[in-house]
Order: C-alpha cells, then structure tokens, then sequence
C-alpha cells in the first residue's frame, strides 16, 4: 500500500507528516536534496514504472512563496512536500515532510582587508552594513577620517530589507590605526591604504588594485542589490556607480552556436562573475572562455581548493595563472585522485603523500 512507502531525504525517514523545526540563516538556507524511496517498494520506483519524486516549497503562515523546486532564500516560514507518483504500480501520494524557518543569522565578528593611519577597510559582505558604535550604520566598509594610532572597534550586520528586518550585531572588532609618518601624510586627491591606493573608476566607482571594487552606498560607490523573481526567491545584482550593472554576454562561436560568456569583477577582494540576465553567478556554473567549471559561494565569493558540493568532493585550482578557481579534472592532487568529471573517486590516497 503506498502508506507504507518510507521516503528518505536528507537522511531522515519519512511515512508521516513530521516536523522539521529546522532554522536556516536566510543567506545560506537549506535545501531538500536527493529524495529517495527505500525498503520494500524501492525497485518499483525506476524508468520502467515511472514512478517519481518532486519536493516542493511553499510559504505558510503569511510567507508568500511558490509552490516551487526551489528553496526560498527570504526571510519566512515555508512547508517541504514531497509529491509521490506511482507511475504504473501505486497511485499519488502527498507526504508533507514538515516546514522550516529562515531567519537572520548573526554575522561573525568583521575582519580587517586593509588600514592605514586615516583608514579602515572592512572585508564586505553581501547585503551588509557596518557601524563604529553599534547605533550608527553605514553600506560601506570604509571608515576614513580615522587619527592616527588609535583603537576603533567595529561592528557589521545585515541590513533590513523590504523581506526581513535587521539581523542581531556581530560580535566587536578592535582596530588600531597605523601611525603617522614623520613626513606627514600625502597630498592629492586618492586615499592611500596598506591595500593599496584607492582611486576612482568612471563606471565602477571607488576601487583598489587589492579590493578591487569597493562596495558602499551613496555618490561613488557600486552597490550589491537583491532583487525577487518571478519565483518569490531573491538574486544578487551589482549596481555599478554610473548606473549601469554588472553583465555578460551571449555570444556565438564559431560552430554558429550561441552561448552565454559570463563577466568577472573583483569585489571587495573576493572574485565573482555575472550572467548575461545581470546576476550574478551562484553555485557550479560552466565558463566556455575559460573552457572549465568555476563554483562560487554568494557570501564569499571564487572558491578555490577542496569543495564539498552535493555530497561530492571537488578541487578547483588555487595557483594564481590567469585560471585559479577553475576546475580540475582527471589528475592527482595531493595523492587524491579526481577524474574526468572532477570528482574524487573516493579512494584512498596514493601512497608517498
């Protein structure tokens, strides 16, 4: 009887409605991954029956959201339902697997990018703002102004937005300024940082050869922007400082096939790239360019080295030769082996490492 079909998601077994009680913070929500059927009935969920399974969200409680496959990135409280068709051996069956919560997550105590004695440069994150006193909040990372040789302490969190209010603060970080140089500072029109010197861009805004561009609000500054689609989730746009956004390209090779070429920015010290629709790239995505994977975490940016994406392992270059970030594929790294699809077989490492 299908009421005794036991789904499997996420590792938790399911025949009755249950409750998740899960919370996630709202920019690195949860997903429901992998769904599948066990037990007695597990073979006659195949091809040949055509028996499936589709997990759905929808907002509950007042949140509105879907029904949809993708997981909801606001702010809200939101049911997981698992749709079973039998195909040719059982008919339909609905398993609500339970319902969860996004809320603000607390940010980690902000870090130091660069400083000088005037200056100090936060490393930035998306949808944050930043604060000297815990009352008074700012969109940029930068605090300037600053005298010479004297502890500041700092505090960031992510700021309200039309979908949620404010998160908690982070917890302080203590600053001291450099001292002044016994020749006095320099004069001119830039800020001069340990990061480099920050200079302004006709398009882009304020930017440093270490930072890349610098993210804040107001005359200047290029802006992080999150945006709702058409499925009630939320993307990232980046809004550069003459108004104009971030964006590939579609462009056609030379077989006469079309393709998307994304474009790459170094933000805030951490690299991103953005599709041809404005937004900017999340997760696995494929640059024909570059002719290899690249995977990126919205919060953090390129990431390099050993990835754990959807329960498999990945290395993805960290040598700085016009390709770090990109994928490795069929080789050693280390002693572990990864092969034509950049996956770690799961085998031991060679021995002698």
């Amino acid at each position: 009887m299908v009421e005794q079909i036991t789904l499997t998601v996420n590792n938790l077994d399911y025949t009755d409605p249950a409750a998740l009680d899960k919370t996630y913070d709202q920019l690195l929500s949860g997903g429901i991954t992998n769904p599948t059927v066990k037990g007695e009935y597990a073979a006659d969920f195949d091809s040949t029956t055509g028996g499936t399974i589709t997990v759905s969200y929808a907002g509950t409680g007042g949140t509105s959201y879907g029904p949809t496959s993708l997981p909801p990135a606001n702010a809200g409280t939101y049911n997981v339902t698992a749709e079973i068709s039998g195909g040719t051996v059982y008919a339909p069956v609905s398993l609500l697997l339970g319902s969860f919560t996004i809320t603000k997550g607390i940010p980690a105590a902000p870090a130091v990018n660069s400083k000088s004695s005037t200056y100090v440069t936060l490393n930035a994150i998306p949808g944050g703002e930043y604060s000297m006193d815990g009352t008074s909040w700012q969109d940029s990372p930068i605090f300037d102004g600053l005298a010479p040789g004297t502890e500041y302490t700092f505090y960031a969190r992510l700021k309200e937005t039309d979908n949620y209010h404010a998160s908690p603060v982070s917890p302080a970080l203590a600053v001291t300024t450099s001292k002044q140089n016994s020749g006095g500072g320099s004069s001119g029109g830039s800020q001069q940082q340990s990061g480099g010197e920050i200079s302004v861009d006709k398009q882009k805004g304020y930017v440093s050869p270490s930072l890349g561009i610098i993210t804040g609000s107001g005359s200047g500054y290029s802006t992080w922007q999150l945006e709702t689609v058409l499925d009630g989730g939320g993307r990232w746009r980046l809004r550069y400082a003459d108004g104009t956004y971030a964006a590939g390209t579609r462009v056609t090779g030379e077989d006469g096939i079309p393709y998307e070429q994304p474009a790459w920015d170094l933000i805030d010290g951490q690299w991103y790239a953005f599709g041809s629709d404005g937004y900017v790239k999340s997760g696995l995505f494929f640059d024909t360019a570059m002719g290899g994977y690249f995977y990126i975490d919205i919060n953090s940016g390129m990431k390099t080295g050993w990835q754990l994406i959807n329960g498999n392992w990945y290395y993805f270059s960290t040598i700085s030769d016009g390709r770090k970030g990109i994928m490795v594929m069929d080789t050693w790294i280390d002693g572990w082996y990864v092969g034509s699809s950049g996956i770690w077989d799961g085998e031991s490492g060679k021995e002698g490492f």
